[in-house]
């Protein structure tokens, strides 16, 4: 597990250098409050298998990292993300996130996620809905009842990593392995 760690600890070294060494827009309070926030899930969802292309992963992580983790999964509303937000924590330009937000809503409504267990395979979808508001820029997202329970109640078990770690990745691939690699690391 040190070993392990270490990679970790380098990985998020590279990633917080690279963030530092790009010129950045100046980034609003809203926009610094929805980059600090923690991404949570079950270890199980986070190792699960699912294809994600690296828009469908940002939208995602974003809207988990507005979770509270261990709150009732009964309480679960609906999720919102604005094309502004989600322009300022990737450092895309707001043209192009209002583009992303709505490919992302197609992608979500069809995606399934597959957890392999030693005696069966379940097949869940991530959402029951996905509404975007092309005007304003502002998707909304409800989770599936079979998801839920893998981002809130958690007690044990689970990944939990800063939003603000992965916002650089430039690739679904690259953060798919950081985030296995928190995973299997051991929480603190």
């Amino acid at each position: 597990m040190d070993k392990l760690k270490q990679l970790m600890t380098k990985i998020e070294a590279r990633v917080k250098a690279r963030s530092e060494n790009e010129n950045k827009p100046n980034v609003p309070t809203e926009g610094r409050e929805l980059i600090n926030n923690t991404v949570t899930k079950s270890n199980a969802l986070s190792r699960a298998y699912y294809r994600f292309g690296l828009v469908e992963k940002r939208v995602m992580e974003a809207l988990i990292s507005q979770l509270n983790p261990q709150s009732n999964p009964n309480d679960l509303q609906a999720i919102v993300l604005k094309a502004t937000d989600y322009s300022k924590i990737f450092n895309v330009s707001e043209k192009h996130s209002y583009d992303h937000l709505g490919s992302a809503v197609d992608a979500l409504m069809h995606r399934v996620i597959t957890v392999i267990q030693p005696d069966k395979i379940i097949k869940m979808n991530i959402t029951t809905e996905a509404i975007y508001e092309k005007n304003k820029g502002i998707i909304t997202v409800t989770l599936s009842p079979k998801i839920v329970p893998h981002l809130l109640g958690l007690r044990s078990n689970f990944t939990k990593y800063p939003l603000k770690i992965s916002a650089n990745f430039k690739s679904s691939y690259t953060w798919r392995i950081y985030e296995l690699l928190v995973s299997w690391a051991e929480n603190p």
